[in-house]
């Protein structure tokens, strides 16, 4: 039998504007206990350059900066079952969606919603959309391990 893997808390603060949605955290960010910690996602780079934050901040400072900026970071999912990291291994029988309905009432202040992914975007089209349409959501490229080269240019995309 496997076990139901279980996603993070959200990062949030105050009031936040922004919230930007992955599906699920890969292997790596669950034995770290941390959003995107495979040092081969480029998702702390762009964060980075959009934050004027270093390389090697640490993770403290990372969600500190996120907050201070007015930006929230989340999945999609709750829990569910995968073997290995790919949303693509994801179990679709046994997603448990995040509530979303309790985290928009708790943070109002959200106007914009951008997805790291595709499957990200889909699954909270399909699941959570039709129940709460209130925001303006964007999909951006997803930042799995790629060549970084390649993510140099996505950081405008990603300043909205």
């Amino acid at each position: 039998m496997k076990l139901q893997k279980k996603s993070f808390p959200p990062i949030v603060g105050g009031k936040p504007q922004t919230l930007i949605l992955g599906t699920f955290p890969g292997n790596e960010s669950l034995a770290a206990n941390q959003y995107y910690a495979n040092k081969r996602n480029a998702f702390w780079f762009i964060m980075g350059k959009l934050l004027n934050m270093k390389s090697d901040a640490s993770y403290k400072l990372k969600k500190e900066l996120l907050k201070e900026n007015g930006l929230a970071l989340w999945d999609v999912f709750k829990s569910c079952e995968r073997n290995g990291s790919l949303d693509s291994s994801i179990k679709t029988k046994t997603i448990q969606m995040n509530d979303f309905k309790s985290f928009f009432t708790a943070y109002p202040s959200i106007k914009f919603i951008f997805f790291n992914g595709k499957k990200a975007q889909d699954e909270y089209v399909k699941r959570v959309l039709p129940l709460l349409l209130f925001c303006r959501y964007y999909l951006t490229l997803s930042l799995k391990i790629l060549n970084i080269k390649f993510f140099l240019p996505q950081v405008p995309r990603w300043q909205g």
